[in-house]
């Protein structure tokens, strides 16, 4: 609780600074850090009760893994070399511990086996009193049905994660990656409300107050790959969204006339946008991409963002 009041300080703070900085610059745009609002959203995905408590169990059974350096050489010989324990740079402890948990869920077998094993039944350590407790949970499938899980509903997360980390510009993608998410969970929870809702609530919660901002909404607008997919919606607020962006954006008459005029280019696929070349190039190109396949109309409006 105390670090969820310190961030809320953070962001009343942030706020304030915003507005001096908004009325300073109109045309600036202020929007926390994407992989902040994914990694809170994990975050608080792992203090659900029941998540809580198999991420304490699957912590016990690694942490004991890799207490002793001939168990660790053991688990490595069954798992094929995989590791359980991930360090890597740039994830936190969130997401290492979500990573953790499904490096364990792909070892299930191997692990069971392991245990198992008449190298493993031969060794001292078999007769340790704490291998029982391991054994135990390794064997019980309440443990594995939670496990499996959790795995199955930080996934999409951790997929929208690994785009926002990555090295190409992200934030085209962010709003319908939100949605796509949500979408995920809903259909693993087979439209059960009382499964997937407090999981939306999470979502919703963090994304709304951290990342919802109308920069989100008008580049996942002005996203060829989005936008013109037959499954994307365009509800009010990705409409509201585009508007208020290109409102502030546009500060001199000229970008509103442009901007008028080529909006229902744009939303219609109208001239070059949808020849051939322009309707392969929407899948292949990232937003923005300036290239000799890129039509105008697209790009005077992308630019400005």
């Amino acid at each position: 609780m105390n670090g969820r009041k310190q961030a809320a300080q953070s962001y009343v703070i942030a706020g304030l600074t915003e507005g001096l900085v908004m009325k300073k610059y109109p045309s600036v745009f202020w929007s926390p850090c994407a992989s902040h609002c994914i990694n809170k959203m994990l975050e608080d995905f792992s203090e659900h009760d029941w998540v809580n408590v198999v991420l304490k169990e699957a912590n016990m059974i690694t942490k004991y893994i890799y207490s002793n350096d001939w168990i660790l050489d053991m688990m490595r010989k069954f798992s094929g070399g995989r590791e359980f324990v991930l360090v890597r740079p740039r994830i936190t402890n969130f997401v290492a511990i979500f990573l953790s948990l499904r490096a364990l869920v792909v070892q299930e077998d191997n692990l069971k086996h392991m245990f198992s094993h008449a190298e493993w039944l031969s060794s001292i350590y078999s007769r340790h009193p704490e291998v029982q407790a391991i054994k135990s949970l390794l064997c019980l499938e309440r443990f594995w049905r939670s496990a499996r899980e959790a795995v199955t509903v930080s996934e999409p997360l951790l997929k929208l994660l690994r785009i926002v980390d990555g090295d190409m510009p992200a934030m085209a993608y962010m709003y319908e990656g939100v949605e796509r998410a949500k979408l995920s969970i809903k259909a693993f929870y087979k439209d059960v409300d009382e499964k997937f809702v407090p999981i939306w609530d999470i979502i919703d919660s963090r994304w709304s107050t951290l990342l919802q901002s109308p920069l989100h909404a008008a580049a996942a607008f002005l996203n060829p790959s989005i936008f013109y997919n037959l499954s994307f919606k365009i509800d009010a607020r990705i409409r509201n969204g585009f508007q208020d962006a290109m409102t502030k954006m546009a500060s001199e008459d000229k970008d509103k006339v442009e901007i008028t005029k080529e909006h229902p280019m744009y939303i219609n696929a109208q001239g070059a946008l949808g020849t051939e070349f322009a309707i392969k190039g929407r899948t292949l190109n990232a937003p923005g991409t300036i290239n000799s396949s890129t039509p105008e109309v697209h790009l005077h409006i992308v630019s400005m963002l």
